[in-house]
């Protein structure tokens, strides 16, 4: 019976998340290791909701989405419906690694927390009640914020004003003083390097380096 290690990046657009994830799975799957990939974010279940409203069908409630009240009946919705996505994938996860003799990753290419970090944003719900809708989310071994330079995101994005960047990064702060995360500033550094650090944090690096990695063949270097 395989063992069930989990991790998610988070941040802000721009920063990395999909790279990093990207290349911690290729890192894994040359040993076998079985892989569970998660994107919480965005709509789930909801999605066939908002495509019925794309086509048209729409009611006047539907459409009053301004109001304060509204908006925060709407988050919740949000907030549960990822956070079933979220379970749905860990306990996938679990099962093959009950099924498996190799460990079983669950890798995030963004989590619940973003969602959290999303509606401090915009101010939604207060944090406290943020904070208890978090005991939805299932346990996640390591969350790894990768922090970057609203500037530097801007440039690497281009999706938002800086002003987005600059209050998604305060939220991500906010996020940071009430959920354990492990921090890897991107701003810097290459993405290659940026994996290096996080098999570090994942005691990864008693492994071969991967052939072709300049960067993997530094790290075994360094610790011979």
């Amino acid at each position: 019976m395989g063992r069930l290690r989990s991790i998610a990046f988070i941040g802000v657009d721009g920063s990395g998340k999909s790279t990093q994830a990207r290349l911690l799975r290729r890192y894994l799957q040359r040993d076998g290791a079985a892989i569970v990939e998660a994107h919480s974010y965005g709509l789930k279940v909801l999605r066939f909701v908002a495509g019925r409203a794309r086509r048209g069908d729409r009611s006047p409630a539907t459409a009053a989405t301004s109001d304060g009240s509204a908006r925060r009946l709407i988050a919740l919705a949000e907030m549960f419906d990822i956070a079933l996505y979220a379970w749905a994938r860990y306990l996938w996860a679990r099962t093959k690694a009950l099924r498996s003799q190799q460990p079983c990753w669950l890798v995030s290419d963004r989590s619940f927390d973003d969602v959290l970090a999303k509606h401090l944003q915009l101010g939604t719900w207060p944090p406290s009640m943020l904070r208890a809708i978090r005991r939805l989310s299932p346990p996640i071994e390591m969350t790894i914020w990768l922090r970057i330079e609203p500037e530097i995101a801007l440039a690497r994005d281009r999706d938002f004003p800086l002003s987005y960047y600059e209050r998604a990064d305060a939220a991500y702060s906010q996020l940071s003083q009430w959920v354990h995360v492990s921090v890897i500033s991107t701003t810097e550094i290459g993405a290659e390097v940026a994996a290096c650090h996080v098999r570090r944090m994942l005691s990864l690096d008693d492994r071969e380096p991967i052939a072709g990695n300049p960067w993997d063949r530094v790290v075994s270097q360094k610790r011979t």
